[in-house]
């Protein structure tokens, strides 16, 4: 039976990523004695918070993410002056209705967006069993994009306005074709789900469409060993599409499940 599990990182301002023990950081939020970030002293950390899915072989799926800004006092302990404020300033954007909204001031001050390479390592790192030490965000790189077949291309570029995802390069050969894509936001998993439930329609059954990450982090490979079957896939592209824009969160702050 699956379980619910809590994964904790910071960020520091050297793109160093620390994982936080659950237990630890319940601790120093209640300022337990003893407990403290004696190396981030008097420092303004971004904290991302990841629940998952997990099962039998370990994460199987993200089921929300949140970033958010951990104040460090000058002696390691939680800025408590800060925090208060935080947790005030949640209850009044609760009341106020906008605590999702990206320019309140609630979110402006106490939230943070990740960047690409920093939300694909999180999401990389929260999905692996363990993480035995502090880890460099990783830097993404850009495959050759071949413009060469108009179909392919047009693939290519429909996949690049889902949400979340950024298309990164493509490839055609003799016997087959290939898009790569990174999913870059919250949205992207959710963009992600769809095109994955989207593999079982009948449409594509038959094309031998694909979907893999070959490096199990959030780097994708979408891949067809049939080119009589490019515009069988166009029209199906369009149909997820249209799907993925009916969805009722995607313009807002969104929870997602995503399996890897």
């Amino acid at each position: 039976m699956n379980q619910n599990q809590r994964k904790i990182f910071i960020i520091n301002d050297q793109q160093i990523i620390h994982e936080l023990s659950p237990t630890f950081y319940h601790d120093f939020i209640l300022q337990t004695a003893g407990v403290q970030l004696t190396d981030f002293k008097g420092q303004r950390l971004r904290l991302a918070e990841i629940h998952l899915e997990v099962g039998s072989e370990g994460p199987s799926s993200i089921i929300t993410a949140e970033f958010r800004y951990l104040f460090v006092s000058d002696d390691g302990a939680l800025d408590k002056t800060l925090f208060a404020e935080f947790i005030q300033s949640g209850i009044d954007a609760v009341k106020n209705n906008t605590a999702n909204d990206p320019e309140s001031a609630y979110r402006k001050r106490f939230f943070w967006s990740p960047t690409h390479d920093e939300f694909k390592t999180l999401m990389s790192l929260a999905l692996k069993k363990e993480m035995s030490s502090a880890c460099k965000v990783m830097e993404s790189y850009t495959l050759p994009i071949d413009n060469s077949d108009p179909m392919i291309n047009g693939i290519r570029k429909m996949l690049a306005a889902f949400p979340g995802i950024r298309v990164v390069g493509n490839n055609r050969s003799l016997h087959f074709w290939s898009i790569t894509l990174d999913i870059v936001n919250s949205y992207g998993l959710i963009s992600l789900l769809f095109l994955r439930e989207g593999l079982k329609h009948e449409q594509v059954k038959s094309a031998s469409l694909t979907l893999s990450s070959p490096d199990n982090d959030m780097r994708y490979v979408l891949s067809c060993n049939s080119f009589a079957d490019v515009k069988k896939v166009s029209v199906w592209m369009i149909y997820i599409y249209q799907k993925r824009l009916q969805y009722k969160d995607m313009n807002s702050q969104s929870t997602c499940s995503c399996g890897e």
